[in-house]
């Protein structure tokens, strides 16, 4: 007897898909491995004089035939989560205006206008 093939729920590649095609896939691949192992089973209980129980065409079709039923679900990419977007009362700092206690750094003592006289330096 042979074991089913099941998805493990611990697979982060498979936890978005939902259950009903989870299900179907495994239904799928578990025909499959079953008539695979009743034609190698047939197989082995012929001697080599004869036309094997199955060919390779055969085993060939039921991949394809696998493949085309299950890769659709199997590789349907994960919905992206984008993260929430921050609201001005979420933002750090300061908000309308908030929080200007700071001081101002001191306006240097040179004069603004190019016509004030700087203070004249002795020189020695």
């Amino acid at each position: 007897m042979t074991q089913g093939y099941r998805i493990s729920p611990q697979d982060e590649l498979y936890d978005h898909l939902e259950e009903l095609e989870i299900m179907k896939v495994e239904k799928q691949v578990n025909e499959a491995m079953t008539w695979m192992n009743n034609k190698m089973n047939l197989q082995s209980k012929q001697s080599l004089s004869q036309d094997p129980a199955v060919k390779a065409q055969e085993i060939q079709a039921k991949t394809k035939e696998l493949y085309s039923s299950c890769n659709h679900i199997v590789s349907k990419p994960k919905p992206k989560v984008e993260p929430p977007k921050e609201t001005a009362a979420e933002q750090n700092g300061p908000v309308n205006g908030q929080g200007d206690s700071e001081p101002q750094p001191e306006k240097s003592r040179v004069p603004e206008t190019p016509d004030a006289k700087l203070p004249e330096m002795d020189i020695d």
